[in-house]
């Protein structure tokens, strides 16, 4: 069953294996755990993923024993290096969740994303095959990925509100340009974005949501492409800001114009069709 995932199973009777290739050798020359084998063998293979099992969900701020310790979804060495605190060694194994941190750290930064998860859970490996937000992934750009901090609501439509009068400002070819780049960018990435939606319509399923819902969901064939020339279509049509749309002398010298303007910052509520993003965001453009 694993094979027939394009998984190859790493398993291992003993601790010890004799090498002589840092970062894992000491004065005896051997690897000390499973752990740092595998995070070496992975990135010799250069391996799509290595995952980690464990007799626990993943990496936890503190010991998983401890009601205030929070499981990690994403580890970024820079903000939870110093936050962690390990528990006691494990009761099976030689390294701990120490040790697979420190292989899973090693295996990332050289390039290979790293999941930890529970070995004793269901369907842990396809879970974590189908993109499913389980477990702990290490990963070489994760730092990019996190906020640097909580963002609260208010916040966030301050922003909106700074970055909508910024977008005024720009001249009719500037939002053009940034048009004609998001249906390049949709191009571009069209086999990322189909891999995402296909980890989306297997949540769907798997979930139970209705079938009317899922087929929303769905990005079916030659979506990206019409919608690349949907985009293309709106970046080429006369810009309707600042349109003067009447005009009327009020007295000797005074002209009253009326003038099309932005609406400013909108919030909109749509259902689960991803193309209405694409839509809704180039049109707000």
């Amino acid at each position: 069953s694993l094979l027939e995932l394009r998984v190859i199973p790493i398993f291992n009777e003993n601790d010890a294996i004799s090498t002589r290739k840092a970062p894992y050798e000491d004065s005896s020359g051997i690897f000390w755990d499973n752990d740092s084998l595998a995070g070496l063998l992975a990135l010799e293979l250069k391996a799509d993923l290595l995952v980690l099992l464990s007799d626990v969900d993943g990496l936890y701020s503190g010991p998983p024993s401890e009601p205030s310790s929070k499981l990690i979804h994403t580890y970024i060495k820079e903000k939870h290096y110093h936050e962690i605190t390990f528990g006691d060694k494990s009761r099976v194994g030689r390294g701990g969740m120490t040790a697979k941190v420190q292989a899973a750290v090693w295996a990332s930064t050289g390039g290979v994303p790293v999941v930890i998860t529970s070995g004793c859970a269901s369907q842990s490996l396809v879970k974590v095959l189908r993109g499913e937000k389980i477990g702990t992934l290490f990963h070489k750009n994760a730092s990019l990925w996190e906020p640097s901090k909580d963002t609260s609501a208010r916040e966030m439509a301050v922003a909106a509100r700074d970055c909508s009068r910024r977008l005024q400002n720009l001249t009719s070819e500037e939002r053009k340009k940034i048009l004609v780049d998001v249906a390049d960018a949709l191009e571009a990435n069209e086999d990322l974005i189909r891999s995402e939606n296909e980890a989306d319509l297997a949540a769907a399923h798997e979930a139970g949501y209705e079938s009317a819902l899922v087929s929303r969901l769905t990005l079916k064939p030659g979506k990206i492409a019409s919608l690349a020339k949907s985009v293309r279509t709106l970046a080429n049509m006369e810009d309707p800001i600042n349109e003067i749309l009447k005009r009327t002398e009020v007295a000797d010298g005074l002209v009253l114009e009326k003038t099309s303007c932005p609406l400013g910052v909108l919030l909109i509520i749509f259902e689960s069709r991803p193309d209405a993003l694409v839509q809704i965001a180039s049109l707000a453009i």
